[in-house]
């Protein structure tokens, strides 16, 4: 048996996850047992769910959706079944996950579902919400990076990591309301990147490594001592990503947003919201609420020019700081942080 820790949570699994460091031990009680091509799984009996609840509208190459969920016909699990044939299987209570895949895919190239949208699922059945987001930590708080798809969040958290910052998750963050404070869980030490963010960082002829021969992504491993941060720290605020126009020009431009818009910029920023559960949405409407009614939400617009991340990350670094310095409402001159109702 292999152990890790991932969004706060103690996995135990029968092979190890390709880029989750390894526990040597136990180091707490079990929260999922992960049983990856097992013979005795849920999978081995059912291979569609008795009701569908979830089509993708996102298609494959051939024009098949790239995922259907829906509940087995005990009533007691979960299915998401992918169009490459990866399938996985989750008891209801969020405390076991089956998974299988056919030849000639391999773990490596099933990692990223697990890692990403399946442990998405069980975080919500757990009851901890997971923000389609990535997050650093400045001080001994967090900031959350969000944004639709393409506004930059992964790069971003890869540029802080090389401005000497720690990157505490990326694509998918763990928010965890902790007493009064919102508290953001480590994730794995790797920030998934397109080719172009790796050029941009690293120059024209970098390699960073794929994610898996099956995936056109490419990862950038964070140093554990350095770059990665360990530790669940308090939620210090959230940024909402927004590029400029390619060839727009102009300093960064930070405006503070309240209320509804708010509310609304970081709802559209949850992850793995299909689920037909309509308490657990009425509990994640309730939770961002208070969310935003404690933690200052900001956008960012900045250039599309990705030289000028460094630029960005000092922004969003001296504006961080000065939420902690002077409270979540504070003003910098009206030309960087403009206040939107």
């Amino acid at each position: 048996m292999v152990f890790h820790r991932l969004y706060g949570l103690l996995l135990k699994t029968n092979i190890a996850i390709p880029g989750v460091p390894v526990l040597p031990t136990a180091d707490g009680v079990i929260d999922v047992q992960i049983c990856l091509r097992s013979k005795t799984s849920p999978l081995s009996t059912s291979s569609l769910p008795s009701e569908t609840f979830y089509v993708s509208r996102i298609r494959d190459e051939n024009g098949n959706p790239i995922l259907r969920a829906g509940l087995l016909a005990d009533g007691k699990h979960l299915s998401l079944a992918y169009s490459d044939g990866t399938r996985f299987v989750l008891e209801c209570r969020g405390d076991e996950i089956f998974a299988d895949w056919p030849d000639p895919l391999t773990l490596e190239d099933v990692a990223p579902y697990l890692v990403g949208p399946v442990l998405g699922v069980v975080l919500r059945l757990r009851g901890i919400f997971p923000l389609h987001a990535s997050a650093v930590s400045i001080g001994d708080q967090a900031i959350a990076l969000v944004g639709s798809a393409g506004a930059g969040k992964s790069t971003t958290a890869a540029a802080f990591a090389r401005c000497g910052y720690r990157v505490i998750s990326d694509d998918v963050v763990a928010l965890r309301q902790e007493g009064s404070r919102f508290g953001i869980l480590p994730g794995y030490p790797r920030v998934n990147l397109w080719a172009e963010s790796v050029h941009a960082m690293f120059g024209a002829s970098a390699c960073l490594p794929l994610i898996s021969p099956g995936w056109d992504k490419h990862f950038m491993p964070l140093d554990p001592l350095t770059e990665f941060e360990t530790r669940s720290l308090p939620l210090g605020a959230l940024y909402v990503l927004q590029r400029r126009a390619v060839g727009t020009t102009g300093p960064v431009v930070v405006e503070q947003l309240t209320g509804t818009e708010a509310f609304v910029a970081i709802l559209g920023n949850t992850y793995m919201n299909h689920l037909p559960d309509l308490d657990g949405r009425c509990r994640e409407f309730e939770l961002l609420g208070r969310v935003v009614a404690q933690v200052p939400v900001r956008r960012i617009q900045a250039a599309a020019d990705l030289s000028a991340l460094p630029e960005l990350c000092a922004t969003i670094a001296a504006d961080m700081e000065s939420v902690v310095t002077i409270g979540p409402l504070a003003k910098a001159p009206s030309k960087v942080l403009r206040a939107r109702p």
